[in-house]
């Protein structure tokens, strides 16, 4: 076996989750009865074949609300999954539902729900096409309740057309090709359906971010991981904030980070070279070429060199969701937000449930053959 270079020579990105800076979400309101929003597109099972069953034995589906009025008893909202008509909209038909009753129903604004599934049954195939489906069967007062949804930066901030929603405002399921992320599916077994094309999480909303200088315990934190396959890698990236121009900082790649950790390559960051002295975003470096193993606990970690405190940022899926939703990403569960004191001894995870921000540039892959190198650039993945 051997690594063969990337055509372009500048690598692909491995990124720990579709989704790195925070795009605003967009809202799609129900304030009437028979009001409704869908997300549509295939559904991808965590094992990546098979069949999975959602029902009332332990399934759910997960969202987030945006701002919410849901006082009266009269109104009902339900969540569940349709199929689709002919025409590539969802068929009014709940396969399998959860409802929520105003007046104290459980739906307060601004708010991530893993709602349990109480009524019917529905077993989705592997990339399966379904509608994962809100509506507003009744309405009661003054009652309103925003579901939001979310783009993928992978394939552009607004504008998507496949997968995609469907909204009714009154007239009817009309398309919509923005933010078509809104919902993903755990099966009555556990396992996870989210509509392909996306990291959907928990927590995703927003970044959370730590504040620490070279003075504080710990004063280095970052990514510990593993990759899926022998690759080189050139470079990579964490999210990072607050650099003003005496904020010096390192950016270091560790081998064997939970044992007895080696900086294998360590790039010194000129704080003046940032698009941007507030929030946390994407900050890449450059490195010389570095194989990395299969089950090898590998970091890439920030780590300031002055008195003057940075920021890094993670998502925070949140002690009541877990470290599942992590299975969506490239690294699966192998994937930490870990720290440690004075360059000295192993990593430790902060939290199960945080989710770091990074990604690799892979220059070169293993062919699993050996031999010459590629004629073509490597072939990129696009959803169908």
């Amino acid at each position: 076996m051997a690594l063969q270079t990337v055509a372009n020579k500048m690598g692909i990105p491995l990124d720990s989750c579709m989704w790195w800076g925070f795009n605003s979400p967009t809202s799609s309101t129900m304030d009437a009865a028979g009001e409704s929003a869908a997300f549509i597109g295939k559904i991808f099972l965590e094992g990546g074949t098979g069949s999975k069953t959602i029902s009332s034995a332990g399934g759910a589906i997960t969202f987030r609300t945006g701002t919410v009025t849901f006082a009266n008893a009269g109104t009902n909202v339900r969540i569940g999954i349709q199929d689709l008509t002919a025409g590539g909209l969802n068929d009014d038909t709940f396969d399998v539902y959860a409802d929520f009753t105003g007046g104290g129903g459980g739906l307060a604004s601004n708010t991530w729900y893993e709602k349990a599934m109480t009524n019917g049954t529905k077993t989705i195939n592997h990339l399966d096409t379904v509608a994962i489906c809100f509506e507003m069967t009744t309405r009661g007062g003054t009652d309103s309740v925003q579901i939001a949804s979310y783009a993928s930066q992978l394939h552009g901030i607004t504008n998507i057309n496949f997968p995609y929603r469907a909204v009714d405002t009154g007239a009817g399921p009309a398309r919509q090709h923005g933010a078509p992320y809104g919902a993903c599916i755990v099966f009555d077994d556990g396992t996870l359906g989210w509509i392909q094309g996306a990291w959907f999480s928990p927590g995703m909303n927003s970044t959370s971010s730590t504040t620490y200088n070279s003075g504080s315990t710990p004063d280095e934190y970052g990514a510990v991981f593993q990759v899926p396959f022998k690759c080189s890698v050139r470079g990579g990236y964490l999210v990072v904030g607050s650099i003003a121009s005496t904020d010096n900082f390192e950016i270091v790649l560790y081998s064997d980070a939970e044992g007895t950790p080696v900086a294998e390559r360590t790039v010194t960051v000129n704080p003046n070279y940032t698009g941007s002295t507030t929030g946390v975003n994407p900050y890449f470096v450059d490195f010389s070429s570095y194989t990395l193993n299969p089950g090898v606990w590998y970091a890439l970690t920030m780590r300031p060199t002055t008195a003057n405190s940075l920021n890094l940022g993670y998502y925070n899926i949140g002690s009541s969701f877990g470290s599942k939703y992590k299975k969506q990403g490239i690294f699966g569960t192998n994937c930490k937000y870990s720290s440690r004191t004075n360059q000295s001894g192993a990593f430790s995870e902060v939290q199960s449930y945080f989710m770091p921000i990074f990604g690799l540039m892979v220059d070169q892959l293993d062919d699993g053959v050996g031999g010459g190198s590629p004629s073509s650039p490597v072939p990129r993945s696009y959803i169908s």
